[in-house]
């Protein structure tokens, strides 16, 4: 029952498995849970996305985003120009740091004291 292994790794049901090869949906089960099958389907669907054509399908994808990109990039309207623009520089330059403060109301206050007035206003020891 290698073809209920393969149709298994490539996502298909245990009902489609055991109509598609004309079994019994418990035998097919039973095959499946198998750990021999466990393995197989393991190793069927480790090779599948690690294969060069799922690699060359992603980077033919990514190209196309790009392109997208630069199109929208030049000739978009005014907003969608800006945030093509944006992304392109993120992606190639990373987002730029942003420096982030917290004050309280009283003024600068670390982050031990903040806990610290939390547990008194939550009467927590």
């Amino acid at each position: 029952m290698m073809s209920a292994v393969t149709l298994s790794a490539n996502g298909h049901s245990l009902l489609s498995i055991a109509k598609s090869l004309q079994k019994d949906v418990k035998a097919v089960s039973q095959v499946i849970q198998s750990d021999w099958a466990k393995e197989a389907v393991l190793l069927l669907v480790s090779q599948t996305f690690s294969g060069e054509a799922e690699t060359k399908t992603i980077k033919h994808a990514a190209k196309d985003a790009v392109t997208t990109l630069q199109e929208l990039m030049i000739s978009g309207p005014p907003q969608v120009r800006l945030a093509a623009c944006k992304e392109i520089l993120d992606r190639a330059l990373g987002k730029p740091a942003q420096k982030v403060q917290h004050f309280a109301a009283e003024g600068k206050m670390d982050v031990r004291d903040e806990i610290e007035q939390l547990r008194k206003e939550l009467n927590i020891q």
